[in-house]
């Protein structure tokens, strides 16, 4: 059963189904859609310092039931150091990638679906390695990052993404 629905829910991650506008890939924000979003928005570190931002959702009255969060960011100011997942409202990972300035999270969870806000996905562990702004940001597009709904069809529920500011 499990295998199934892991199936199911990496297939339908692959669906594209949001407009995108704007320089930095932020989707047009809709009403009623979930908020994928960091925390904290803004923060301030200093060069060899370790820090952390949460991938958190704000599902609202929306049933999610898999997060793929894509996050840019500049790695010749910060480097990536590891993830947290304890306590995540997604227990079961599907994917974690990372490349050079980017990191993939999938997750997943079985009935019931995740509801409300403040849902916590993963926490990203980067240190400062050199001076100046970073910004944090979701990708958009092909490979996208996606909420989906616990619908049976995988429909896309994410209307919104900003991401954060970073000053070294």
């Amino acid at each position: 059963y499990y295998k199934s629905m892991i199936k199911k829910i990496i297939s339908t991650l692959c669906v594209l189904s949001a407009f995108v506008i704007g320089a930095q890939g932020t989707l047009l924000y809709a009403a009623g859609l979930a908020t994928l979003r960091l925390e904290p928005p803004e923060k301030t570190v200093r060069v060899g310092e370790v820090f952390s931002f949460d991938v958190m959702l704000d599902a609202g009255e929306k049933h999610a039931n898999a997060v793929s969060a894509i996050i840019r960011f500049n790695p010749a100011l910060i480097s990536f150091i590891g993830f947290d997942s304890a306590s995540s409202s997604f227990p079961h990972p599907a994917r974690e990638e990372l490349r050079p300035g980017l990191v993939e999270v999938t997750r997943f969870t079985v009935p019931p679906a995740v509801t409300g806000n403040n849902a916590f996905v993963k926490r990203l562990q980067f240190k400062a390695i050199a001076g100046g702004n970073v910004m944090f940001s979701f990708e958009a597009g092909d490979g996208q990052s996606q909420v989906i709904d616990n619908d049976n069809v995988g429909t896309d529920i994410l209307g919104f993404y900003p991401g954060a500011t970073l000053r070294i």
